[in-house]
């Protein structure tokens, strides 16, 4: 594909993912708000609990999703239909399976649930209500097939549209439910029938778009050979998916257990926040990882080099100015929003911003690594890392509470796949390069978010204003400092020389 075609899609995929994102940030927190008043803070926490427990369920999907992407850019690219045929076929067939394996495991959980949920009064229905959380899960995998050949082949935007309209109708019928009769029952049927119509209609979209007939009978299918590779992969994504799991979906069951989980819902209105903007980012990682998809099958090896120096230019630059954001206006808006009696300690909140900072600056080596193939490297590192953050999470959560919980993630991912997965990456791709350029640019960030925070924080106790008047200022010079820093850092690269040339088209 030629590099026009690949700017188009990116360009496409990035204003329609801003635009529905936009949408899909600012309602979630019209609904969340009156989610509170409608239902309270127990209910809000029973939302965050089960929600993280499905985020375990989803190991069912083994880091399948990653491999399926990757083996149809090639067919895709090809408008190779016999293959795609073959591969859609074989991939519906495991994702049917995944569906009724993630009912089954859900199912054998039910015993438990008295002992994860801690609150001080019994919640009615609390097994239904759980068990509507795993169908829902269950339910996300119809169809799912059919919507990666879209994303192989580049046209996020559609995926992004399609979502939007979808998640603008659920939670309009959530809040008029919410407001008429205050049911959580109802509230969740709601987001299953919806997670069912969203699938359905991006499986049709795929339909048309690839003119493929899927009732004709015909003799497509992948040889053993085929299989065994795909089976290959997916099994040095396995403990990867596993790890990435006991990295990220384990602190609600740890906080519920230890402290309460009342203090799930209320930690869950910054991961609102925190999700909001990773969901812009994640616009970005994924309108990047079509397009690497095809420069790496298309490109010399210098061009390749040339554009991750360019994604790192791009995600360090995002990754140090929102979170000197985050950590300088996070307390305001949740005051602003909810009150003060929904605000976490400080403490919790570095580790909150720290949690968010780490994986940003990954992006880069994950897009390469996920468009490269190189799956069997770095298949038990994410294993160990989340390993570590279980043990780590649950003695620090035992000695200091919340801030444990919370901290451990970030110890866990810095002493095993924060150094690891570039070192492999550099190793396998860049093999002429120093992966030592990677952390020096990383450190330097960090430095920069140290003095943003101190000289944004020195001016602000010059002034004094109202909370959104704090806010607007605080998150200003944030940006500046943090920028202006930046700047002066990276003016000199080639990477800033092409970036501009791209912005301004010479």
């Amino acid at each position: 594909m030629r590099e026009k075609n690949r700017s188009e899609y990116f360009i496409k995929n990035s204003v329609m993912g801003v635009t529905t994102q936009v949408i899909q940030t600012i309602l979630p927190f019209i609904s969340r708000t009156i989610f509170i008043n409608a239902l309270g803070a127990t209910y809000l926490g029973i939302n965050g609990l089960f929600s993280n427990i499905l985020s375990m369920l989803s190991l069912a999907e083994l880091g399948i999703g990653n491999v399926v992407i990757y083996s149809l850019y090639k067919p895709v690219a090809e408008n190779n239909i016999s293959e795609i045929r073959a591969l859609t076929r074989f991939y519906k067939k495991v994702y049917n399976y995944i569906a009724l394996f993630v009912m089954l495991i859900g199912m054998l959980l039910l015993p438990f649930l008295d002992v994860i949920v801690n609150t001080p009064e019994d919640i009615p229905y609390l097994k239904v209500y759980y068990m509507l959380y795993v169908l829902n899960s269950a339910v996300s995998y119809l169809y799912v097939y059919k919507s990666s050949l879209i994303r192989a082949n580049q046209q996020l935007y559609l995926i992004s549209f399609y979502t939007t309209i979808s998640m603008i109708a659920m939670n309009i019928t959530q809040i008029v439910l919410l407001l008429i009769k205050p049911d959580f029952m109802l509230y969740l049927v709601v987001q299953i029938i919806y997670t069912f119509l969203l699938n359905y209609c991006l499986s049709r979209k795929a339909d048309k778009i690839f003119e493929i007939n899927w009732k004709e009978k015909v003799a497509e299918t992948l040889t053993s050979t085929e299989k065994r590779k795909i089976f290959n992969d997916v099994k040095s994504m396995m403990s990867y998916r596993i790890g990435s799991v006991f990295l990220n979906s384990t602190d609600n069951l740890l906080i519920s257990y230890l402290i309460n989980t009342v203090t799930v819902g209320i930690y869950s209105n910054y991961l609102v926040i925190k999700y909001a903007i990773t969901k812009f980012l994640d616009i970005l990682y994924n309108s990047f990882t079509t397009g690497v998809g095809n420069l790496n099958a298309t490109a010399t090896e210098e061009k390749i080099k040339e554009f991750f120096d360019v994604l790192r230019l791009i995600f360090n630059s995002v990754a140090v100015v929102l979170t000197v954001g985050i950590l300088m206006v996070i307390d305001d808006v949740i005051i602003l929003w909810l009150g003060r009696d929904f605000v976490i300690d400080s403490l919790s909140v570095f580790a909150l911003a720290l949690d968010f900072f780490l994986p940003i600056v990954l992006y880069p080596i994950w897009i390469y690594r996920n468009t490269s193939g190189i799956f069997k490297e770095t298949q038990n590192i994410l294993f160990y890392t989340g390993i570590i953050n279980l043990v780590l999470s649950f003695f620090m959560g035992k000695l200091i509470g919340l801030p444990g919980i919370l901290l451990a993630t970030s110890i866990a991912r810095i002493v095993s796949s924060f150094w690891y997965e570039p070192f492999v990456l550099y190793k396998k791709k860049f093999i002429n390069e120093k992966v030592q350029e990677y952390f020096i640019d990383v450190l330097v960030c960090i430095v920069f978010i140290a003095v943003s925070c101190g000289l944004v924080t020195i001016i602000m106790s010059c002034f004094h204003f109202n909370l959104v008047i704090e806010i607007l200022v605080e998150g200003t010079f944030s940006v500046l400092i943090s920028s202006t820093l930046l700047l002066a850092y990276y003016c000199r690269r080639q990477a800033f020389k092409y970036l501009l040339c791209k912005i301004f088209h010479k």
